[in-house]
């Protein structure tokens, strides 16, 4: 298995990742896979699969209400039902769901249980949101094994809806912001892809959803204000050393970047496109017809 690591993932880590892959299977092979989005930091192994984006969550978006019990009773039913042999197991009498509302735009479930994969015991947490709006529509993609097992294949989020949320937590944060990892994660997916205007759209629709004003000015959370903050400074040492990342530019480098890749949601500027790295290129003008 460690010779499938991205980036020399830490073994423990590695585990991790496997345990939640092999969840996630369990999950998509079920009669409710299409009830639920991934999200979050495992959307890495799809995207960029040479990236270290170590995470030892599973994000989710769900659809109706967040219903803890019901939610615990669809996990022991996805968890109890039989698979191939991939050496994991699931402990069903340890799962714990609660309704989590802190720093969420609307409640959510915060789920816990045990697994083992060999003598390794691994905690699992879940992460279910519910209430988002996806721009552009989901699409099911297949999840990448680590080793040679069937994959899951379920509903993934869209680069672009991820990129918003973490944009609307800049802008509803500013300051009080800590989630250095927002930060790098939209550094890294505007250096490695090519974006259009459907990123702004994903960001107007994920702003009305969250009810966020729109900017109408450079956001704190984009400005010198965050690198003149020694708190600031200090986070972002702490995230680049424990994530091993000590590759990304400086602090003050990337927030350039991301001003520049959300400058047209307070400037109104027309954009065609954004190669990786960017900046944008403007939106070319109508022929115009002869007379």
């Amino acid at each position: 298995m460690r010779s499938r690591a991205p980036g020399g993932l830490a073994y423990h880590l590695l585990v991790d990742q496997y345990v939640n892959e092999r969840l996630l299977y369990r999950l998509a092979r079920s009669p409710y896979g299409d009830k639920f989005v991934l999200k979050g930091a495992m959307m890495f192994g799809i995207w960029l699969r040479d990236v270290k984006r170590p995470t030892q969550d599973i994000d989710l978006l769900g659809s109706g209400e967040p219903a803890p019990e019901e939610f615990a009773q669809l996990l022991r039913d996805v968890l109890s039902a039989e698979v191939d042999d991939d050496g994991v197991s699931f402990d069903l009498t340890s799962i714990k769901v609660t309704v989590a509302t802190r720093n969420r735009a609307y409640p959510g479930l915060s789920t816990d249980l045990n697994a083992r994969f060999g003598k390794e015991q691994v905690r699992v947490h879940i992460d279910v949101g519910f209430g988002d709006t996806i721009t552009p529509a989901p699409r099911r993609e297949r999840y990448p094994s680590l080793l040679d097992l069937p994959a899951p294949e379920l509903f993934v989020y869209p680069k672009e809806t991820s990129m918003a949320e973490k944009y609307s937590t800049i802008l509803a944060l500013g300051l009080e912001n800590s989630r250095m990892k927002d930060y790098y994660d939209l550094w890294l997916l505007s250096q490695r892809f090519e974006l259009d205007a459907e990123l702004l759209r994903a960001v107007d629709n994920t702003l009305t959803r969250r009810g966020i004003p729109r900017p109408t000015a450079p956001p704190i959370g984009l400005s010198d204000a965050m690198t003149a903050d020694p708190t600031k400074a200090q986070q972002w040492s702490a995230y680049v050393r424990k994530a091993g990342v000590e590759d990304t530019p400086p602090l003050h480098q990337l927030l350039s970047t991301l001003y520049t890749l959300f400058s047209p949601t307070w400037t109104g500027a027309q954009v065609d496109r954004w190669p990786p790295g960017g900046p944008w290129r403007s939106a070319e003008p109508p022929p115009m017809t002869p007379p």
